[in-house]
C-alpha cells in the first residue's frame, strides 16, 4: 500500500441533496431520477476505489441522517453486488458496543455488498494512546488483507441475502430489468429453479409495457400507492380505534 493515494471525502460535500424520492423507478435501467451530484460521486469515487473506509459518529442509535441518505441513494445500483471484492472497513465514534442493531447493520452491509470486510474500530474505550494503537492495528489488518489478497468466507447475511435477492429479482424482473440483466450475465440464476411458468409469462407481459416510456412513467407514478395498498385497511382501523 506504500505510495498508494488516499482520498478523503466529506459526505456533506458530495452533492447529496435528498434521500430517495422516486421509489424503485431506477430499477429499470439503474438511472437515478434525481439530478444532483451523488451518482457522479458514487460512480467516480466509490466504485473505482480499491479500499473503502466509512467513518461516522453515532447519533440517535445510528450514524447520521446524511449517512442514511447515502445508503438509501446507493440503491440506484439495484440489488447487484457492484462493490464485490473491495476491501471495506468502518471507523465509528461512539458507544457501538451498546448498539448491537447498528453493529449488525454495518456487518450486514459488508456482507450483502460482497466486500472483504476487515473490521470496525471505535473510540468508545481506552485512552487517546490506546485508541491510536487500535487505529494502527486496524491499518495493519488492512495491509494484511491487501498484501495477501485474503478471501473471506461467506456468512449468513451474504448467503441469505444473495438467495433472497436472487428470488426477488427473478420474480420482479420486469421492474428490476437492470438487475435481471446483471444476474443473467454473472450467472447468478445458475443454481436457481426457474420453472415458474406463470410468473415468467406475467413478467414478460409486464416487461413489454414497461419498455414503452409513456406507459412506464404512468406505472411508476402508481408504485408508492400500490405498495401501501395492503396496509390501508389496517391504517384505517388504527385511526378509528
Amino acid at each position: 500500500m506504500t505510495g498508494e493515494s488516499v482520498q478523503k471525502e466529506n459526505i456533506h460535500q458530495i452533492g447529496l441533496k435528498n434521500g430517495c424520492l422516486e421509489c424503485c423507478t431506477c430499477g429499470y435501467d439503474n438511472v437515478c431520477a434525481q439530478k444532483d451530484g451523488f451518482v457522479h460521486f458514487y460512480n467516480s469515487h466509490v466504485k473505482t476505489a480499491d479500499v473503502i473506509i466509512i467513518a461516522g459518529s453515532i447519533k440517535d442509535h445510528y450514524l447520521s441522517s446524511q449517512w442514511k441518505k447515502f445508503f438509501d441513494r446507493s440503491f440506484f445500483n439495484g440489488h447487484a453486488p457492484i462493490l464485490k471484492a473491495k476491501r471495506l472497513g468502518f471507523m465509528i465514534s461512539g458507544p457501538l458496543s451498546q448498539i448491537q442493531n447498528l453493529r449488525e447493520i454495518l456487518e450486514a452491509l459488508a456482507q450483502v455488498w460482497h466486500t472483504k470486510p476487515f473490521g470496525i474500530v471505535t473510540d468508545e474505550q481506552g485512552t487517546a494512546q490506546q485508541i491510536s494503537e487500535q487505529i494502527a492495528a486496524f491499518a495493519d489488518n488492512l495491509l494484511l488483507v491487501e498484501k495477501n489478497d485474503l478471501a473471506f468466507g461467506a456468512k449468513f447475511y451474504r448467503v441469505g441475502g444473495s438467495k433472497i435477492f436472487r428470488d426477488f429479482v427473478f420474480s420482479t424482473s420486469a421492474v428490476f430489468r437492470a438487475d435481471d440483466i446483471f444476474y443473467k450475465k454473472m450467472g447468478l440464476y445458475d443454481t436457481f429453479p426457474q420453472r415458474q411458468l406463470k410468473k415468467r409469462v406475467g413478467n414478460a407481459v409486464f416487461a413489454f409495457f414497461l419498455a414503452l416510456k409513456p406507459i412506464r412513467k404512468k406505472i411508476h407514478q402508481k408504485f408508492i400507492s400500490g405498495m401501501v395498498t395492503p396496509y390501508k385497511k389496517v391504517l384505517k382501523k388504527t385511526v378509528h380505534s
